[in-house]
This record gives C-alpha cells, sequence and structure tokens, in this order.
C-alpha cells in the first residue's frame, strides 16, 4: 500500500487499489463527489481522524460532502478522542448519519437496518432521547481502548505496570471562580447559524476563563502579548507577574497550590508540576517562589 495526498489530478492520474488517498477537510467539496461517484470506482474503506470536529453537525458543507462519500464505501471508521464533544444527545444525530447515511425509516439510501433507524428516529426527535439505549445500540460498532484491550492475545497496556491513581484537589471557595463557571455555561448555549456551538471558539474562551481563574492578572497579561510570539510572549509574561503578582490577591486554585507545596517542602518531598502551557508554567513557579508570603499575607491559618 502506498499513501499519497489527495487532488483532482493525482486522482485521474493514480487508478491502483494500492494507493491510500490522504484527503484533507479543505478538499471535501462537491469535486470530489464527482471523482468518487463512478461505476468505475468503489470506495472499500473510509476513515475519517478528527472526526468530531465537522462530522456532528447536520449542515457543514464538509460533512455533507463525507455522507455523501460514506454512503457508498463498504467500511467507515470515525476517529476522535471526543466524539460527542457536547453530549450525544447534542451530537449524536450527526455522528450516526456521518456513520450510514440517513436516518428515515422510509429511505432506502442508509447502511442502517430499518428497525434501528425507527429507534434513532425516536432517540432524536424531541422528548424520546434516552442515553442508556442509544448505548446499547451503538455497543457492536463502537471501539474503544481500555485496561483490558488486547492485541494478538497480548494486553495493550502493561499490566505489571502499577496504574498511579489520581487524587483531584479542588480549589479553595472563591467568588471568580463561581462568576467565571457561570460564564462558562453561557457560553455552551450560544450556537452559530447551522445551529452547531463553534467547539474551537469554545475552546478558546474555556481556557481564557481557565486562566483567569487561576490569577486575573490573565487578561492584563493577554492583552499586552496580543501578536507577539516566543521569547518576547514570556518576556511580557515574567514581567507583569514580577512587577504585579506580589501584590495580586491569590485565587481559590492558586491557594490551594500554596498549601500543596507548603505540605510538600514541609515533609521534605520532591514534586514536578507539568503544564502544556507556558503562562501555567511561569505562574507555578512564581507561587513556589512566592507561596510562604503569599500564605503570611492573604490566608488565615
Amino acid at each position: 500500500m502506498r499513501a499519497k495526498v489527495w487532488t483532482e489530478p493525482a486522482w485521474d492520474a493514480d487508478c491502483d487499489i494500492r494507493t491510500v488517498w490522504i484527503i484533507r477537510d479543505t478538499k471535501l467539496h462537491e469535486g470530489l463527489i464527482l471523482c468518487t461517484n463512478s461505476e468505475d470506482v468503489q470506495v472499500l474503506s473510509l476513515f475519517a481522524d478528527e472526526a468530531h470536529t465537522a462530522f456532528r453537525s447536520m449542515t457543514s458543507q464538509r460533512a455533507k460532502v463525507f455522507r455523501t462519500i460514506a454512503r457508498c464505501a463498504d467500511f467507515v471508521v470515525l476517529i476522535s478522542g471526543t466524539m460527542f464533544p457536547l453530549g450525544p444527545k447534542e451530537d449524536a444525530a450527526g455522528i450516526m448519519m456521518s456513520l450510514g447515511g440517513t436516518l428515515r425509516p422510509d429511505s432506502q439510501n442508509s447502511k442502517f437496518d430499518v428497525k434501528s433507524r425507527r429507534i434513532m428516529e425516536k432517540l432524536f426527535s424531541q422528548g424520546g432521547w434516552n442515553v442508556l439505549a442509544f448505548r446499547v445500540m451503538i455497543t457492536p460498532f463502537h471501539l474503544s481502548r481500555n485496561i483490558d484491550s488486547t492485541w494478538y492475545q497480548k494486553f495493550i497496556i502493561d499490566r505489571t505496570i502499577a496504574r498511579p491513581r489520581p487524587h483531584f484537589l479542588l480549589p479553595f471557595d472563591d467568588p471568580t471562580t463561581a462568576h467565571l463557571a457561570s460564564a462558562f455555561r453561557n457560553e455552551t448555549r450560544k450556537k452559530n447559524r447551522d445551529g452547531m456551538i463553534d467547539i474551537g471558539a469554545l475552546r478558546l474562551r474555556s481556557n481564557e476563563m481557565k486562566y483567569n481563574a487561576w490569577c486575573p492578572l490573565w487578561s492584563q497579561i493577554a492583552s499586552s502579548i496580543r501578536g507577539d510570539s516566543g521569547s518576547s510572549k514570556r518576556h511580557a509574561m515574567e514581567e507583569i507577574l514580577n512587577t504585579k503578582f506580589p501584590r495580586t490577591r491569590p485565587s481559590g486554585r492558586v491557594r490551594k497550590l500554596v498549601s500543596l507545596i507548603k505540605c510538600i517542602v514541609n515533609a521534605g518531598e520532591r514534586f514536578v508540576i507539568v503544564t502544556d502551557r507556558i503562562w501555567l508554567a511561569l505562574l507555578a513557579m512564581k507561587v513556589r517562589l512566592h507561596s510562604i508570603a503569599l500564605m503570611d499575607r492573604h490566608v488565615s491559618p
């Protein structure tokens, strides 16, 4: 087998059954349908990575093209770490249509049998949703990896290695955190013209709220680093933290982090703080340096 990036000229020049075509989402347009909708073309399998981004939508052009091709494919796979970002009730109909075509019981243009389509029509109609029934229905073709998953009679996840048990720490009570949580719930109710929630915009908004929940200085930092990149962005963060952090009242999350660090240090233990965001890493370093002062100044014993 060999992989190629899909373009119309490359498609016309290569008829080898061993070719695997990689199609960017920007190429999901009517031209692709014309190339695949031919008696000489057989779509053996169709795989979509990050399938939740567009294919949960009922009106997305990319989703419409994908569903048209999926109806001609012998085997369809949707790959995603978050298949139903807003929950099955909101996203299941679009996902199921991307797998098998129309859900109407009176249509012949579907991979699902009539009984399954009748069940889905009832589930997705107003007032008929039942998440347990939906889980039972998708069990035969919904695959996920867990600690019991095997490949060629061997466990995928090595069972000789002890699994660490996570310990969740809730932040101290903080009026700002409660306000941000309420604001985020309001964000989840906003929808685009097509009736779908913009997951990308929601993710950016949730990051902004999360950073402000850690430290209200993030609003100032975000405005100061707009357009910057690399070292200049980090320098701006460090400058604001150095000058304003000691005088900023710690949030509930910072107070919890300070108390945790103090307990670890007093016990003589080592610790590692891991984050994939520069801002949170710099904040954690500043908390470590000022932990005792913050506790003594703002937190009662």
